[in-house]
């Protein structure tokens, strides 16, 4: 079931990074083309350029800037969870050891509560 949810959520950041990459790509592509096809002389196109490639870096900056911390928050997530099922794993060794050792001392109290009556018998003949 674990690992289903795990490819669930492996699929999903998958298309969310194809979704993020086919956009950055027709962002490109179509800064450029409507560029190209504007009529504006060479030092404008250019001037347009470069600031549409710096508008690009800066949308490339927050987007890796979002998805590590999305990433980042998920994989703490994670390690929580671990560590949670982790201590209350070792919370469920501890309770079978204690049952074991609470079984062992009163088994152990048995003979000595017997001896204690022996004696008692004794004195009172």
């Amino acid at each position: 079931m674990a690992e289903q949810n795990q490819n669930t959520n492996q699929q999903k950041e998958l298309r969310l990074q194809h979704l993020i990459t086919g956009s950055l790509i027709g962002a490109i592509v179509g800064a450029i083309t409507s560029l190209l096809f504007a009529p504006k002389t060479g030092r404008e196109l250019r001037a347009d350029l470069s600031k549409q490639m710096v508008n690009t870096k800066d949308n490339t900056v927050d987007i890796t800037k979002r998805f590590g911390t999305t990433a980042k928050g998920k994989l703490t997530n994670m390690k929580e969870s671990a560590i949670e099922k982790s201590s209350k794993h070792s919370m469920k060794q501890n309770d079978t050891s204690t049952e074991g050792i609470n079984e062992t001392s009163a088994s152990t109290s048995e003979p000595t509560e017997t001896i204690e009556s022996d004696k008692q018998t004794v004195k009172a003949k």
